[in-house]
């Protein structure tokens, strides 16, 4: 087992099948299982998580006495059994893919802790979450530890990380019960003992701010027992760092921390709290300051941070609540002078006692303003233009910040650097604006004129390209007279992404297009030149005890034209050699990807690779079937030509003994079916899901029916043509069905092959209030499959009556309905006995 997710559940109804869906996206091709622990909700959370886990093999429901998070995230660690283990709140959502890339990261590097990078995510709007700004700002490689990048600190949640599960074992790592914020000490913990730490910089976790008044615990800044929760958990912190870690750098960047972020949701309620309750907050946060805040970390802070600690130290409430409100009101937009060589805040003194009113400390832990203005494509690659900026720190001209700029594999840590031109212009200026200070209520304009910039970006430089496969980032790096660090490209002018979306370059053995994660960062994607870089097809195969068949089917799959392919092959609890090949083909071609599920059935194994499938596109195929070399290229090219969400082929029918190769017998027109023609009689009827490609957006909710055991191609297959109304198709034979004997399909009639029969007769009432035609042939194949398997039956020894009489009730009583041409002469004459002289079929002379 690759991954353990560990999710607490407590009266999250609201959010609980949105996150548990992201959830299911995120594992790409791992083998993984999500424990869902119901901390004792009250709420439908409890119902919602059982159900989820009974239609999602890889969920797994507990219920225990409520306990809190810590409780719960406890319980689940003992029950995990992956390689690594993740944690995730049941209210928040993770990003597509994201542990399929953390998991390949942690590999690749060997490293004990890998995190990604979170967003806010409030009514679908995703923005930053402050404290991972951050924690990944100034990080340049992807592979470092909390020690060589103290601001790591920073990173003090557990939801944003991939942990070896042998490593939290051995350091007895545990959640401290009854607290919020238990986060904090422990992922400090998490940090300093890991041997290295893995940054992936694509935005992952999607961490929620719920709205309409509705807080969780940690968003509930007037509670008193979230703030004595915080002060014990930064306590723990400080006692764990001056007792085991002694590291100077990291202590002075948790203070800093403590000190301006970690009550600043507190402080800016003092306004509204209860005298007596605000007097508590800063006696108790007095306390914290002078126990663990050093006089030489405060000379490093801002000057708004300092102006609070020093409020809170001298214990002056009146004066900290016009600090804090001069803070959300108007700091922002000070202006700079320069005095003396250096930039100095322009304050006013009834507000700032303090004496200092250096800028130098402003701007050392924020990232710079970034926006990107205009992108052109050049013979070479493609050129992008912007700027980068200090809000109110002047850059007259390019000698007053110096930038770099490179992309950056978070997988594999290779650096490229890029080609970056300095420029100037007045319209930098004119574009960003001025601000308006509130002190003097006066207009105050800076200078930008020299922040510009332009990157050439080109895949003939790229040295190794199979280095960059895959996401990379584009990183500037800047320095000035106050400050230096990186900043991840992020921030575009109207229709700047729209034509970076479109943008396609080649050459040096790779293909590059460009592309933006949820917070709209700019991603460089990198492929293999001699890749198929069209859309990915997911192609699914469930495979049970065919060690027989496989090989055939699968080199069938190696062969195809179209190379740009996810082949899931979902061996379902096979006890033959199945899984063996598979294993062997999925080590030679790393487009096969293996996953063991316990027996569950066909159309659960289907259900499995639908939830956990990430091509844009899906086929299907059986183990005992093969393909044609064309198969999936020629229906994409129809689907994309037509651009259409469905397209159906022909299959040929073949006897297992007399298939050798199966080889295209050429291109044929596609048409148009609708509804009102379509016909399930007919040979190009879709009564099957092999045969065929969807594209992804239409599937919906659409799932196969676990409750029937065959013939559940039927009944998707006609529900999607129901919601669609009509289907493309064309008459080649790209599919090759190969007929055994003993087969589901053409072996004895049983009690679970009458299904197929209930199915049909499923699908006619499902088209009864629609087109005659649809409803009359899904009548007459209900009828024509009901008399075949009576006259079967009866011919079978020791037949089941009980099973004789069923079918025997859905042949009668339904002249009214079958139209002249509905069934064969044949098929016609046999109906007219069983529906009026049954007595005759007994006699078993029929024939």
């Amino acid at each position: 087992m690759d991954l353990s997710v560990i999710v607490p559940i407590y009266n999250v109804e609201k959010y609980l099948t949105e996150c548990l869906d992201s959830i299911g996206q995120a594992f790409g091709i791992l083998e993984a299982e999500v424990i869902l622990v119901d901390d004792g909700s009250t709420d439908r959370s409890s119902k919602i998580a059982k159900d989820y886990a009974k239609d999602h093999l890889l969920f797994h429901y507990f219920r225990k006495e409520n306990g809190g998070v810590s409780s719960a995230r406890n319980f689940g660690v003992q029950n995990a059994t992956g390689k690594y283990i993740a944690f995730v709140d049941g209210d928040d959502l993770l990003t597509k893919n994201i542990y399929a890339d953390m998991f390949e990261a942690a590999e690749r590097n060997g490293t004990d802790l890998t995190i990604c990078h979170a967003g806010r995510i409030q009514d679908k709007k995703v923005t930053a979450s402050p404290l991972h700004l951050r924690a990944f700002n100034n990080v340049e490689g992807s592979v470092t530890h909390i020690t060589e990048s103290p601001q790591l600190i920073y990173d003090t949640s557990v939801w944003n990380k991939l942990i070896r599960r042998d490593f939290y074992e051995s350091h007895g790592f545990s959640w401290p019960e009854g607290f919020v914020f238990e986060d904090i000490p422990v992922s400090a913990k998490m940090h300093f003992y890991a041997n290295n730490v893995t940054v992936i910089r694509e935005t992952g976790y999607l961490w929620r701010i719920r709205g309409n008044g509705e807080k969780s615990l940690g968003q509930d800044f007037t509670g008193r027992k979230s703030f004595d929760d915080k002060i014990t958990m930064l306590r723990k912190l400080f006692v764990f760092m001056d007792n085991t870690v002694r590291n100077d750098a990291v202590r002075t960047t948790a203070e800093q921390k403590a000190v301006s972020m970690d009550f600043a949701g507190y402080l800016n309620r003092l306004s509204i709290m209860k005298p007596e309750q605000a007097a508590y907050y800063i006696q108790e946060l007095q306390k914290f300051f002078l126990d663990c805040i050093r006089p030489e970390t405060v000379s490093s802070l801002k000057l708004i941070h300092k102006q609070i600690y020093t409020d809170v130290v001298n214990g002056d409430t009146e004066h900290l609540l016009r600090t804090v409100n001069y803070s959300k009101l108007n700091y922002e937009n000070v202006p700079l002078a320069l005095m003396d060589g250096q930039y100095r805040m322009q304050l006013p003194g009834e507000i700032f006692t303090i004496d200092d009113r250096s800028a130098a400390n402003e701007f050392r832990d924020v990232p710079p303003s970034m926006m990107i203005t205009a992108v052109a494509k050049t013979d070479t690659g493609a050129l992008l233009k912007g700027y980068v900026y200090f809000k109110n720190l002047p850059c007259p001209d390019s000698d007053a910040q110096k930038l770099r700029a490179y992309l950056l594999n978070d997988i594999t840590g290779a650096i490229h650097p890029l080609n970056l031109k300095q420029y100037c212009s007045s319209g930098i200026t004119a574009d960003i604006g001025s601000v308006i200070n509130r002190d003097d209520y006066r207009e105050y304009s800076c200078c930008y004129d020299g922040a510009g910039f332009e990157i050439e970006i080109t895949t003939e430089d790229i040295n190794g390209p199979e280095r960059f496969i895959g996401r990379n980032k584009l990183i500037i790096a800047y320095e000035n007279n106050i400050c230096g660090g990186t900043r991840i490209a992020r921030g575009y002018k109207p229709g700047v992404a729209k034509i970076l979306q479109m943008l396609k370059l080649s050459g040096n053995n790779c293909l590059m297009s460009f592309g933006f994660d949820q917070r709209g960062t700019l991603n460089v994607n990198v492929a293999e030149n001699n890749a198929d870089y069209r859309d990915l097809i997911s192609i699914i195969i469930p495979v049970y005890n065919a060690e027989k068949t496989l090989v055939r089917c699968l080199e069938s799959m190696r062969k195809q034209t179209y190379k740009n392919l996810e082949i899931m092959l979902l061996n379902d609890g096979s006890d033959d050699s199945s899984e063996t090949i598979c294993r062997e083909y999925a080590a030679k071609d790393k487009r096969f990807h293996v996953y063991n599920l316990e027996h569950v059935g066909v159309a659960a194994a289907r259900n499995f690779a639908l939830e956990h499938m990430n091509g844009d596109w899906f086929m299907f195929a059986d183990a005992d079937d093969l393909v044609c070399e064309q198969y999936a290229d020629r229906l994409h090219q129809i689907a994309v030509d037509m651009n259409e969400p469905v397209v159906t082929c022909l299959a040929k029918d073949t006897r297992d003994t007399e298939i050798a190769e199966y080889t295209y017998t050429g291109k044929k027109t596609p048409r148009k079916i609708t509804l009102e023609e379509y016909d399930f009689r007919e040979r190009f009827s879709h009564r099957v899901v092999w045969g065929a490609i969807y594209r992804r957006d239409i599937l919906g909710k659409l799932r196969f029916r676990t409750q029937y055991q065959v013939s559940t191609d039927t009944l998707f297959s006609a529900e999607l043509l129901k919601k669609t109304g009509y289907v493309i198709h064309t008459d080649e034979e790209l599919y090759c069905y190969i007929l055994y004997p003993q087969s589901v399909a053409h072996g004895e009639f049983n009690r679970k092959r009458m299904d197929n029969i209930l199915v049909w007769e499923k699908v006619a009432v499902m088209f009864v209030d629609g087109p005659e035609l649809p409803f009359k042939s899904a009548l007459s194949n209900c009828i024509t499959h009901s008399i075949f398997a009576a006259e079967k039956l009866i011919r079978q020894k020791d037949y089941d009556p009980k099973l004789y009489y069923a079918l025997l009730g859905r042949i009668r009583g339904n002249d009214d309905l079958i139209m002249k041409d509905d069934l064969t002469s044949a098929t016609a004459l046999k109906y007219k006995l069983y529906s009026k002289a049954p007595q005759l079929i007994k006699l078993k002379r029929f024939g």
